[in-house]
């Protein structure tokens, strides 16, 4: 993969090095479990095998882009230190982040696609017999001077603006579900994170007041690191099952059909970046 390129000089009798500016582009892909990321590396042309502190990774090309995906493990910890793991070893033009969510919104099917407007995390606040009052965030720098930060983190709008136009140009895939089969819906919404895997009606009614499309585990923090690494950042989201206090036996069913559609997605709009 050439990424720089190291010139030197002789210059009055001095040696210098220079770094070229001839690299070319680099995306990080990023899903939490191996059904999210498998389409996607069985997609790259040239693919190789990598570790980068004992994590396991792929590097290739989508079409004619240079790629690196990887996992980031389940939940808002993992997710926050793989990711800037990542940010900062490999440097990425821009970062993908792909994989599943539980349906809030009852109006979407399985495998239909959110590309994001905004992200935010819907436990980070104070519990309280009525729920959680959600909080601002507080920066790792200064923390008893620095202001709150918002909970919502908007997708860069021009990240979000060149995934729209390029979906106009693909042709949506199919799911089948339940003995139906039907081409995914792909579109515009809100996602919501924490590490709740399954939540009772009340928290869903909650949600559902907010305009939450798909409630997972892991895009507002990846948001949150790229937005530290001033990284370009898109997330896509397919639902699986619809959210619910018990989820485990629909999100084994319906997981992985979610996993493929937000692959086949997340693919054609890096192939095409």
């Amino acid at each position: 993969m050439v990424r720089a390129s190291l010139i030197t000089i002789f210059f009055f009798g001095y040696m210098t090095t220079l770094i070229a500016d001839d690299r070319e582009p680099l995306y990080l892909i990023l899903g939490a479990v191996p059904q999210e990321t498998k389409p996607i590396v069985a997609a790259l042309a040239d693919r190789e095998r990598g570790e980068l502190a004992g994590l396991e990774y792929f590097e290739g090309r989508l079409g004619e882009n240079w790629v690196v995906v990887s996992l980031t493990g389940v939940g808002k910890s993992y997710t926050g230190m793989v990711t800037a793991l990542f940010l900062q070893e490999f440097k990425p033009d821009a970062a993908f982040m792909t994989g599943t969510g539980a349906r809030i919104n009852p109006q979407l099917r399985t495998g239909d696609v959110i590309l994001p407007t905004s992200v935010f995390l819907h436990d980070y606040g104070s519990l309280g017999e009525a729920g959680i009052t959600i909080a601002g965030l507080q920066p790792p720098s200064v923390p008893n001077e620095a202001p709150l930060l918002e909970n919502d983190f908007g997708i860069p709008s021009d990240m979000h603006a060149k995934a729209l136009k390029l979906i106009e140009t693909y042709e949506k895939h199919s799911v089948e579900v339940d003995g139906e089969s039907y081409s995914v819906k792909i579109g515009s919404g809100r996602v919501t994170s924490g590490d709740f895997f399954g939540v009772p009606q009340n928290r869903i009614d909650v949600l559902r007041s907010m305009d939450v499309d798909i409630m997972e585990m892991e895009s507002a923090t990846f948001a949150l690191v790229c937005g530290h690494f001033e990284t370009p950042f898109l997330v896509v989201r397919s639902g699986s099952n619809l959210a619910q206090a018990t989820p485990s036996k629909d999100y084994l069913t319906y997981g992985p059909i979610a996993a493929y559609s937000a692959a086949k997605t997340t693919t054609y709009l890096v192939s095409n970046w």
